[in-house]
């Protein structure tokens, strides 16, 4: 099970369109699909996803998020509590997306 953190540092990005310092929640899980020190734009990382070592680690990523969510979703004390954690750091702070509201414009045809 994943727990909310207790000394938590929000993750920082710059902001490319504003440049502002932007900082959001976040939950980290990190697994093997490639072998040690491969590099990663290579043929070797390409080539352990179709192989038993990628597939071994995305189906133990996937069954790690999965199982995360059913605790979420049968904990209501650890919701209650992830969500008083993110309103007492989020403070007054309000977080607007980055893309603009409504479908985007269709071009025309000429």
């Amino acid at each position: 099970m994943i727990l909310p953190t207790i000394n938590f540092i929000p993750r920082r990005r710059l902001d490319r369109r504003s440049g502002c310092e932007l900082e959001h929640p976040q939950i980290q899980l990190v697994v093997t699909t490639a072998a040690k020190k491969a590099p990663w734009h290579s043929w070797a990382v390409v080539a352990c996803g179709g192989m038993s070592i990628g597939h071994k680690g995305m189906v133990y990523s996937s069954k790690a998020m999965g199982l995360t969510m059913v605790d979420l979703f049968e904990n209501e004390t650890l919701r209650q509590t992830m969500r008083a954690e993110f309103l007492k750091k989020k403070g007054t702070t309000l977080y607007k997306a980055l893309l603009p509201d409504g479908p985007p414009p269709v071009p025309e045809n000429r």
